[in-house]
């Protein structure tokens, strides 16, 4: 159930195969789990597996807005409304109806992905925190802090911690240095070193010490990863 909390299943439902294509593969690069469907019959068929729906108003069975009142009577998933039916009547009825945000197509990845993320952390179970382990280090997500195998604290940074947690989450895999960019906070430095900033932070925080081997690696051209398993568990200080 842990690894849930830190990689949420997504429902994303639009009738453009190619726009479903593009919005898939960049969330599951970026460490969700989607399903898709293209109408709101196979919308209705996978509710209940899934933490958040993402919806297009322009469906081919059903309006959105028909469709958004009929659901709400039922469940309670957090809906994030993305359509290109971005006048105000339209952003108005879906709010009122139930819609937990409204983004207007078309739009930047890297807002998708942060306006996803504040919907899941509006109904993201306080009980239940959640921390990193690797190689003796600790990150308790919910506390946002950081502790060396010696018990220490360290200090980080927002985007540091940022960083670190979706490098985690990408379970070994590698992260693109544009992925990781992302998940940088919106009031981040912008200047394009900022991140190649934040790793080198990084690095010398989770430096090994005699062994000169660093926990982060990088990938030549693609990106960069964790060379230590992680794995995710009830934050410790709640056991």
């Amino acid at each position: 159930m842990m690894a849930n909390l830190l990689r949420p299943r997504i429902l994303l439902v639009d009738d453009d195969l190619t726009f479903r294509n593009l919005v898939e593969t960049y969330l599951i690069d970026n460490g969700y789990r989607i399903r898709t469907a293209g109408n709101a019959h196979e919308m209705l068929r996978q509710t209940d597996a899934c933490d958040l729906i993402l919806l297009d108003l322009s469906l081919p069975d059903e309006d959105g807005i028909v469709l958004l009142r009929r659901f709400r009577r039922q469940w309670q998933v957090p809906v994030l409304v993305v359509s290109g039916r971005g006048h105000e009547e339209n952003r108005l009825g879906a709010l009122e109806l139930g819609a937990d945000d409204f983004l207007t197509k078309p739009f930047s990845p890297r807002e998708l992905l942060l306006r996803i993320e504040h919907c899941l952390n509006r109904v993201a179970p306080k009980d239940q925190p959640v921390e990193w382990t690797f190689g003796g280090w600790r990150l308790n997500v919910s506390k946002r802090q950081l502790h060396n195998p010696a018990g220490e604290s360290v200090k980080l940074t927002r985007g540091e911690f940022e960083v670190l947690l979706a490098l985690l989450m990408a379970n070994g895999a590698v992260m693109p240095r544009q992925h990781l960019t992302d998940r940088l906070p919106t009031r981040a430095d912008p200047h394009p070193n900022t991140l190649t900033v934040l790793l080198s932070r990084l690095r010398r925080k989770l430096d090994r010490g005699e062994t000169g081997e660093s926990i982060l690696e990088t990938v030549p051209g693609i990106g960069y990863r964790l060379r230590i398993p992680a794995s995710a568990s009830p934050s410790h200080s709640e056991r």
